[in-house]
C-alpha cells in the first residue's frame, strides 16, 4: 500500500473499517456464538439483562441530572417528561427497552420543540 493512498481522501474510511468496522463486527459475532448456548431462562442471563438495564438507567439518569452538549439546552421538565414517557412505553409494550428509548428519544425532541416556540 503506498503512502499516496494512505493520504488520499479514501483514508478516514480506511481507518473507519478497520478500527470501527472490524472490531465491532469481530465482538458481535463473538457474542453471538457464545449467547447461542444460553438458556433465556438461566441466572446468567437474567443476570446480564439486569446488569444491561442498570447501564440504561444510569445513563438516563446522568441525562437527566448532569445533561450535556445539546441536551443541556432542553429544559428540566421536556427531560423529566421525555423520561415518564419513555418509562410509560416501556411498561406497556411488556418491558421493551427498545420502545421505551425510542419514545423518550421522541419524546425530548417534541417537548424541547414545544417548550422553545
Amino acid at each position: 500500500m503506498s503512502e499516496a493512498w494512505f493520504d488520499s481522501a479514501r483514508s478516514p474510511y480506511f481507518v473507519l473499517f478497520a478500527f470501527g468496522f472490524l472490531p465491532t463486527i469481530g465482538w458481535k459475532l463473538g457474542s453471538a456464538f457464545i449467547a447461542h448456548g444460553i438458556d433465556e431462562d438461566s441466572e446468567l442471563f437474567r443476570f446480564i439483562n439486569s446488569v444491561a438495564s442498570a447501564l440504561l438507567a444510569g445513563i438516563a439518569a446522568r441525562f437527566l441530572l448532569q445533561p450535556q452538549g445539546a441536551l443541556a439546552h432542553a429544559p428540566p421538565l421536556a427531560r423529566i417528561g421525555a423520561l415518564v414517557i419513555g418509562l410509560a412505553a416501556f411498561a406497556v409494550t411488556r418491558r421493551s427497552v427498545f420502545a421505551g428509548v425510542l419514545a423518550g428519544e421522541a419524546a425530548i425532541m417534541v417537548l424541547t420543540f414545544a417548550a422553545s416556540h
